[in-house]
């Protein structure tokens, strides 16, 4: 007894085979529940459970249309959908950066090893990138070998400071985890535009031709647009 509730009744609320909550009823009156008052209990959990289902699906696939099924980061459609959303949410004063990172030699690299290994050194690559990035920064896997790194509030000295973590956190993987005889390296090219006056779009476009000279300078190393 509970409460001075000294009658109560409870169905659990299923979802996926898993118990997520429970309906409740109680009462501080002397008499039970009737039979009838249980029977309907019953029939609104299951179907309430059978809402949350079906609000949980909707859930689980919208997340994973904004999901890298390879790397769990998140994919280029995201980056679209933040590029919106920075159109109208972004403040006077507010700084915007990119990090364009682009594995080097990698489809050599999947001819050699084949591409079971290749996925291995994406995985290794997109985890090295989140853990060398700010809490504040957003990555992503823009498409193939290449992903991308959305930095908030950063000049262009800490968005430097950031393209280069990142380039050496991927230099460290262990060979023996990427299954590789050789180390993986990145290029990476950066942009940073201040107080509103470039969109996430056309940064993406001023660090992916940053990347390019990292490319053309040789490779492994971060070139700040």
């Amino acid at each position: 007894e509970l409460y001075g509730l000294k009658h109560t009744l409870a169905e659990p609320l299923v979802a996926d085979g898993e118990v997520v909550g429970a309906l409740v009823l109680s009462q501080r009156t002397v008499t039970a529940w009737p039979e009838a008052s249980r029977r309907l209990l019953q029939w609104a959990a299951q179907e309430l459970s059978a809402a949350l289902a079906r609000a949980y699906a909707h859930e689980a696939a919208e997340t994973r249309a904004y999901i890298d099924a390879l790397t769990g980061l998140p994919n280029r459609r995201y980056l679209d959908e933040l590029a919106d959303a920075l159109k109208l949410g972004r403040r006077v004063g507010d700084t915007l950066g990119v990090l364009m990172i682009d594995i080097d030699h990698f489809k050599a690299l999947n001819d050699r090893y084949g591409h079971a290994t290749g996925d291995q050194v994406l995985r290794f690559v997109a985890d090295a990138i989140a853990r060398a990035i700010r809490s504040e920064d957003t990555p992503a896997r823009y498409g193939g070998e290449e992903f991308a790194v959305v930095l908030r509030h950063a000049t262009m000295e800490q968005a430097g400071e950031v393209g280069e973590r990142v380039r050496s956190a991927v230099a460290a993987i262990p060979t023996r985890d990427l299954g590789t005889a050789e180390p993986v390296s990145v290029s990476v090219g950066v942009a940073v535009a201040a107080e509103g006056s470039q969109t996430l779009t056309e940064l993406i476009e001023g660090a992916d031709r940053a990347l390019f000279l990292a490319k053309r300078r040789g490779r492994d190393r971060v070139v700040v647009a």
